[in-house]
């Protein structure tokens, strides 16, 4: 998480630099959920000019009887006004899940 720390890209403008909550989103569903990350697209940036592209992250949370397991991609969004934040986070999970050329994409990086 330190590495990742020090590729942080810090924005002014607003809706930008999200990467901050990205590696919030590690933190909580490793802690929380107990999840194996496959993909923390924060990990992998070269360098701090890059944006993390497609999901912000994913990870597999292992059910207690470990025969079932679920595959979580995530996305994180800071919002300095709640009004529209929801609809706007909404719009971006529907747009990633209408995609089938970036799913495509974000299971090939999985496999």
């Amino acid at each position: 998480m330190t590495d990742s720390a020090k590729k942080l890209r810090i924005s002014d403008d607003s809706g930008k630099g999200s990467e901050l909550c990205e590696i919030l989103l590690y933190g909580i569903m490793k802690d929380y959920y107990t999840a194996l990350s496959v993909v923390p697209k924060i990990f992998y940036k070269q360098n701090v000019n890059d944006n993390a592209k497609g999901a912000d992250s994913v990870h597999i949370v292992i059910d207690n009887n470990e025969q079932d397991f679920s595959l979580w991609f995530g996305e994180a969004k800071f919002y300095q006004n709640i009004d529209g934040a929801i609809n706007s986070a909404i719009n971006s999970v529907d747009g990633f899940l209408r995609n089938d050329e970036q799913i495509r994409k974000e299971n090939s990086i999985i496999m």
